[in-house]
């Protein structure tokens, strides 16, 4: 998803650049012939427009390195800058960079219950049984003493 706002990106700044030449050319005709300066806005836009999808086509590649790295929360405060920012100078780039922060939201989150860790054997000889439930203990090797999942205490 962020390779396809990359290249979004680049091709948004090429266009904005041209249509910022274009209603650039337009406003100084404007300004020339009828003495207005009718355009000038549209042409600062478009300028704001390519810098900004230029800025944002060279950071993806450090949020995709920091998605690999499965930096997740990080990309994801890193990346809403840009996706305010492509929703301001370009909606389609916006739009891409949202889904892709929305899906990078669902990862960053922690899941909902840990899964117990695998059962360590401890020192020799079978494991006590929980005096409270009667199943097997696992022995914990950081505490030095041997644990009840069922009931969650120590033996």
């Amino acid at each position: 998803m962020l390779s396809l706002a990359r290249s979004l990106a680049l091709l948004m700044a090429a266009l904005a650049g041209v249509l910022f030449l274009v209603f650039l050319i337009l406003s100084i005709l404007n300004l020339v012939f009828h003495q207005t300066a009718g355009g000038v806005f549209t042409a600062v836009y478009c300028l704001a427009s390519a810098v900004v999808n230029y800025l944002a086509w060279q950071e993806i590649p450090k949020l995709e390195k920091l998605a690999s790295d499965r930096q997740y929360g990080v990309v994801r405060d890193q990346m809403i800058v840009w996706v305010v920012l492509g929703l301001v100078f370009f909606v389609v780039v916006g739009i891409v960079l949202a889904i892709a922060w929305i899906r990078i939201e669902g990862l960053s989150q922690p899941s909902a219950a840990p899964l117990p860790p695998p059962p360590v054997s401890g020192p020799a000889g079978a494991p006590p049984a929980c005096p409270k439930c009667g199943t097997p203990t696992t022995w914990i090797p950081e505490y030095r003493r041997f644990y009840c999942y069922r009931c969650s205490s120590y033996a």
